[in-house]
């Protein structure tokens, strides 16, 4: 097993081969939904209150699915409540990502669009 980096929300985890796929996790990026969450926790905030709501909800439910992944596929025991709320974290954190993700990129694309006016008139 190798090292995943320390999350501030959770601590160093170990991260067998197989939460490559299971995780998200890309060859050479073990753990990235734990990390990812982690990341954008701390340096992504977004001002607008109702898209903010989303967002943590989202980096809520991505933090969630990242601990109970971990912690299913690091279990030595075959725990069928357990083995069953992985994947629906999972699901809730993605279903969450394609209410969220495109009204924030849309938001951010017409900011960066409208940028130069704002930056002549302030």
């Amino acid at each position: 097993m190798r090292r995943c980096p320390p999350v501030p929300e959770h601590g160093p985890t170990e991260a067998p081969r197989t939460h490559a796929p299971v995780c998200g996790a890309a060859p050479g990026r073990p753990c990235s939904l734990a990390r990812d969450t982690a990341t954008a926790r701390r340096h992504l905030g977004v001002p607008d209150p109702d898209l903010g709501r989303a967002w943590s909800a989202l980096l809520a439910k991505g933090r969630d699915a990242a601990r109970e992944c971990t912690s299913v596929l690091d279990s030595d025991t075959d725990d069928v409540r357990r083995n069953t709320k992985m994947p629906e974290d999972l699901d809730a954190a993605y279903e969450q990502a394609t209410r969220t993700v495109p009204l924030l990129t849309e938001r951010v694309t017409t900011a960066l669009e409208q940028w130069p006016r704002w930056k002549k008139a302030g």
